[in-house]
């Protein structure tokens, strides 16, 4: 890993625990956010029904199928809030977009 944390493979960056200090689970997302790309949910303010979900990123087609299966079902975004995701997975994404947009509405 050189000064910038990039690996051996000139194209990817090391994130998380693995660069040292800090070591906490809420810096290494965010890091991860930065350099893995992004999540978002579009929902209804008031019915809080899914509209929508946004992914792009390298593992987007590992991850839209959750966001497609709730859209499908007529979900609710706090389905999300509701389920329990694998930590770390990139599935937990839902999770943190939920609550994102959740508090955003005050």
């Amino acid at each position: 890993m050189d000064a910038d944390y990039r690996t051996s493979q000139k194209h990817i960056f090391a994130v998380g625990d693995v660069i040292g200090f800090p070591s906490l689970a809420s810096v290494s997302m965010e890091q991860g956010r930065l350099a893995e790309g992004r999540l978002k949910l579009l929902f209804h303010r008031q019915t809080l029904d899914l509209l929508g979900v946004h992914i792009f990123g390298e593992d987007a087609a590992e991850l839209l199928h959750i966001g497609q299966a709730v859209l499908l079902l007529k979900g609710k975004i706090t389905y999300f809030i509701q389920t329990v995701f694998n930590y770390p997975t990139l599935a937990e994404c839902y999770k943190a977009a939920a609550f994102n947009g959740l508090n955003r509405l005050g």
